[in-house]
């Protein structure tokens, strides 16, 4: 949806160039653009074309894989005109964006020739996608980067829902952020009872279990913290993993259960190395075991 997908950006050239270009664009087009105002050759890997050339495109392609990724439900795959966005889900959309920036009011049924068209866009897209290259990456990369959260690591027979569409879960989405803020701000009992809330909506929402272990660590209730950070590993896939391993210690840690400790804060540091805190629990649980 636009309130995503549309994103401004400003480029400034040695050309000297002065303007507003108007014209749909694509994230495509970025890494082509750089390519050309580093004098660099093109790269096949790529399929836009630089914004410093005119463009002769009516429409721009969009998707979102990460609600299949990382939540398990239908992907979304769309094309946008300047009038028109189109989305594909179990249950599709269609938006007048000149009468609806919003996209608030689904025009689907209302106009089957610009559903068809617009769906016919998207098919030739997936037909000529073809699926990444595979790099082996070293393990200790890997790691570091779920440790960011800039990677997910998608298991072979991962479980998903293909046809769960994201709009049914929009409210427990709603009350996991809002849930992650109140956390953040130190609103415990607060920041519980929302994550609870997204739980019920949808029990297999890794990131509010995440967030519920770090609830229950700081109201001292660790059964309750060891019980969803274990829940949040068992869910595929595996992301961001290394601050979990660690509210894992400090609760085994604090309940008495040194070794399940230090295996969790092992792991803990192996995705972090420079945490500090990890190693002072990890040093602390081994004296415990020894």
């Amino acid at each position: 949806y636009d309130a995503t997908q549309r994103v401004p950006l400003v480029l400034s050239h040695a050309s000297g160039r002065v303007g507003i270009e108007t014209a749909l664009r694509s994230l495509a087009d970025v890494a082509p653009t750089l390519l050309e105002v580093c004098a660099a050759p093109a790269s096949k890997q790529h399929e836009g074309t630089s914004l410093l050339r005119p463009t002769e495109t009516d429409g721009v392609y969009v998707e979102n894989r990460s609600t299949e990724y990382l939540r398990g439900w239908s992907s979304l795959y769309g094309f946008r005109t300047a009038q028109w966005k189109y989305v594909r889900a179990p249950r599709s959309e269609l938006y007048d964006l000149g009468r609806d920036p919003e996209e608030s009011v689904n025009r689907l049924d209302e106009f089957p020739d610009v559903v068809a068209a617009l769906s016919a866009r998207v098919d030739a897209v997936l037909a000529e996608s073809t699926d990444p290259t595979l790099q082996r990456v070293e393990p200790e990369v890997i790691a570091k980067l779920q440790s960011l959260g800039y990677l997910a690591t998608i298991e072979p027979g991962t479980a998903s829902h293909p046809t769960e569409d994201p709009k049914d879960h929009v409210a427990g989405v709603v009350a996991m952020f809002r849930g992650q803020e109140e956390f953040l701000r130190g609103n415990l009992l607060e920041a519980r009872r929302l994550l609870e809330e997204a739980l019920a909506s949808d029990p297999q929402m890794k990131r509010a279990h995440s967030y519920l272990a770090g609830t229950y660590l700081q109201l001292r209730d660790f059964d309750a913290c060891i019980q969803h950070g274990l829940a949040f590993l068992d869910i595929p896939p595996a992301v961001n993993e290394g601050p979990v391993h660690l509210t894992l210690g400090e609760a085994y840690l604090a309940s008495g259960r040194p070794r399940e400790a230090v295996e969790h804060l092992r792991r803990a540091r192996e995705v972090d190395p420079g945490s500090r805190r990890a190693a002072k629990l990890l040093a602390a649980a081994t004296q415990r075991v020894n």
